[in-house]
């Protein structure tokens, strides 16, 4: 929204953002139940932040044995973390951003700094995104790479040399460090349009093509509402219990509507 002038500042725009952070929530809350079996059960996503939520909390019902170990393993793993992440800030070029092309530059000269310009080069160490990894797994991961190659890596440099696009000279060290923003006419703003594109269109199919599951979870939905129990032909069966199942409460309740 900031890239298409559609908002100023945050300061500025303080209440704009409070009310698009309501509607994204509201959006998310609600359609998270009728989207669930069809995202969660038959397509089997891997959500990061709900994943390791809900490990946590199996964690502390399991049995004490278990619970005992990994509740351990826990309180290492983020103790480890806790103090990698404050280490490294005290010695980022040791701990925490390796930028190899600095160093390989000593043995082969400052022209292969200019992969720097493309966010090539620098590699941190930031337990989040090991804990990202590990979720998210090595299929989803490779694809990332490979997404990144083929942005940062074949397309953005040929719009460059072809004069297409351009960047920005900014001072640093080495000076005259071209630094490629989202901005119009930069090869970060030609490629975030056409792959957030991509990514709607991908979404918005994948959704149509699964549109018994999703229409069945509506009416699941409205059912709810409604404080109505009824069984689908086709529905995605659900593991859960009933008492695992979201509360009605959460819900709005249902209007009086007389027999007319």
């Amino acid at each position: 929204m900031y890239s298409l002038g559609l908002l100023n500042t945050p300061k500025e725009d303080f209440g704009k953002l409070i009310c698009l952070g309501i509607v994204c929530a509201f959006y998310g809350t609600f359609f998270a139940v009728p989207l669930r079996k069809f995202y969660i059960l038959q397509q089997r996503l891997r959500f990061p932040e709900a994943i390791a939520s809900a490990i946590a909390i199996k964690t502390l019902h399991a049995s004490p044995r278990h619970a005992k170990l990994q509740i351990k393993c826990l309180i290492l793993s983020f103790l480890a973390a806790f103090t990698w992440t404050i280490l490294n800030k005290y010695a980022p070029g040791i701990l925490y951003q390796w930028n190899f092309f600095w160093y390989i530059h000593y043995f082969v000269g400052d022209a292969v700094l200019a992969a720097q310009n493309w966010g090539w080069g620098v590699v941190e160490t930031s337990p989040a995104f090991f804990g990202l990894g590990v979720f998210v797994g090595l299929s989803g991961s490779i694809w990332f790479y490979v997404g990144t190659i083929l942005a940062w890596g074949i397309l953005g440099p040929i719009t460059v040399a072809t004069g297409l696009t351009q960047g920005r000279v900014i001072e640093s060290d080495p000076p005259q460090v071209i630094y490629f923003r989202a901005a119009a006419g930069s090869p970060r703003y030609w490629l975030l349009w056409p792959g957030l594109l991509i990514m709607i269109c991908a979404s918005f199919t994948e959704v149509a093509m699964g549109y018994k599951g999703i229409w069945i979870g509506i009416k699941t939905l409205y059912d709810m509402i409604r404080r109505r129990e009824r069984v689908y032909e086709g529905a995605i069966e659900d593991p859960a219990a009933a008492s695992e199942q979201i509360p009605v409460w959460v819900f709005p309740p249902p209007r009086k509507i007389s027999d007319q």
